[in-house]
């Protein structure tokens, strides 16, 4: 990889088309050193998303990543929500929520640059980033919450995800508190993942998408994490805690008002927000307070 290259990973779909133009052009005002921009869509969406594509922004359909068994269907009674389905034994019908994990995974094989960071597409960049936000001295960004997965209810799924990933390397089952891999903006290095895919698909003796299509309920940032503090040894990271995106993970939706008095909280370290978009926030607001105003920030 040429130094100072990032890979930014962006798994989106039609309805997040709006919140994903306006995380493209707050990359391409805030970035200070080289990157490439991957935005991964269903087959389906493409249309929509090709004229995104640049130098630097290429938009990857499934058909590019994930198995041909792997279908998309329209789930009944949703109203016209997508499903994936198989006739792959006992893999469970996945959910949008499960592909987008999928294709932030399987996109590793695919790319060049060996820092991946992953922005969903909710996400707006609001100050100067580079390649020096996730590297140091040639250790790759891990966000890393020790003890962050306790035994209160609120944590049940965390729990769930902690564990279904120790069961994929054939670890000890994990104890609580357990640390936490799961925020925004998480940067991982690209070779790790191609080896952990390749020890998950040699010890299941499938490949990842059935691998994981067997589970109810995973996590990839709760994977990753299992795989680099277990088998990798933390080789070639260093840990942090401190998000490095503010994130309104829910509530109502943002006015002018609530949303310039979520903004005045960032912490020095931090470089972007995420208001998620099943808040019902509108993109049009954000653009027009962040991006108007984010060389003010």
């Amino acid at each position: 990889m040429a130094a100072g290259r990032l890979a930014i990973v962006t798994p989106s779909y039609a309805g997040d088309h709006q919140r994903c133009v306006l995380l493209a052009e707050s990359l391409d005002r805030m970035a200070t050193s080289d990157f490439q921009h991957y935005i991964l869509v269903a087959d389906h969406d493409l249309p929509l998303f090709k004229p995104m594509a640049g130098p630097r922004r290429h938009i990857v359909p499934d058909s590019h990543l994930l198995p041909g068994w792997l279908k998309p269907v329209t789930r009944p009674f949703s109203g016209g929500k997508t499903m994936w389905a198989s006739l792959v034994p006992l893999v469970w019908p996945m959910s949008g929520w499960h592909i987008q994990q999928l294709r932030k995974l399987l996109i590793a094989r695919h790319i060049d640059e060996d820092v991946m960071v992953m922005a969903d597409s909710d996400s707006v960049f609001v100050r100067p980033f580079g390649a020096q936000s996730f590297e140091q001295n040639g250790l790759v960004r891990l966000y890393a919450k020790d003890g962050g997965i306790t035994t209160e209810p609120a944590y049940n799924r965390h729990r769930r995800w902690t564990a279904h990933a120790a069961t994929l390397f054939g670890s000890s089952p994990p104890t609580w508190p357990a640390c936490d891999y799961i925020n925004n903006l998480v940067s991982w290095r690209r070779q790790h993942v191609i080896t952990m895919l390749d020890v998950i698909e040699q010890r299941s003796g499938r490949d990842l998408a059935a691998t994981l299509g067997r589970a109810r309920t995973f996590s990839e940032y709760q994977i990753y994490g299992a795989y680099v503090d277990g088998l990798a040894g933390r080789v070639g990271h260093f840990a942090d805690a401190e998000p490095l995106s503010l994130t309104y993970w829910q509530g109502e939706a943002l006015t002018e008002i609530s949303l310039k008095a979520f903004v005045s909280k960032l912490s020095p370290q931090q470089i972007a927000i995420c208001v998620q978009s099943f808040t019902g926030t509108s993109p049009a607001l954000l653009r027009s307070y962040i991006c108007d105003r984010a060389n003010a920030l």
